[in-house]
C-alpha cells in the first residue's frame, strides 16, 4: 500500500510538471524549426554579402 501511495503521488507530480510547460503540437514545432533555420541562413548570407562589398 505504501508503494502505491508513493507511485500515485509521483505520477501526479509529473502531470503537474508537464502542464506547466505547454507542449507545442508537432506541426508547430516543425514550422518553428524551419523558420529559425531560414532566419539563420538569411543572416549568414547577409553577413557574407556585407563582407564581399
Amino acid at each position: 500500500a505504501e508503494y502505491m501511495k508513493r507511485k500515485t503521488s509521483g505520477v501526479s507530480e509529473n502531470c503537474n510538471l508537464h502542464s506547466e510547460k505547454r507542449k507545442l503540437p508537432a506541426n508547430l514545432m516543425f514550422r518553428l524549426g524551419i523558420k529559425t533555420r531560414n532566419t539563420q541562413k538569411l543572416l549568414l548570407s547577409r553577413k557574407r554579402n556585407l563582407e564581399e562589398v
